[in-house]
């Protein structure tokens, strides 16, 4: 049973699922000409939360730029607030290397 909290207390629900996905006919998921195009539909989705693999937020983070010290903030969102609850399964502990990197080079 999943339980979520609306308005006058908890209420039970059925999870809808989307599954947005990019991969070519022969099996690939790397390559594609033009992924912002994959991201900007994937924006227009308006989901409550979104799963991402934990391969795709390692190659994240070798294609964006390091953390600043702004970025470990603690930001204060209020319920009404649109964007979704971001998920990274990661069974495998891929990112714990690279998160705890990340996070010390932060600090002094």
């Amino acid at each position: 049973m999943i339980f979520y909290y609306q308005k006058g207390g908890l209420k039970n629900m059925k999870p809808k699922i989307i599954m947005h996905t990019q991969i070519s006919l022969d099996g690939r998921i790397k390559g594609f000409d033009n992924p912002e195009v994959y991201y900007q539909v994937a924006g227009g989705i308006h989901s409550d939360a979104v799963l991402f693999g934990s391969n795709t937020v390692f190659t994240a983070f070798e294609k964006y730029p390091a953390e600043t010290e702004a970025d470990f903030e603690k930001i204060i969102t209020s319920p009404e607030d649109p964007r979704p609850i971001g998920v990274i399964p990661d069974s495998r502990g891929i990112l714990r290397r690279v998160l705890l990197q990340s996070f010390k080079s932060t600090i002094k």
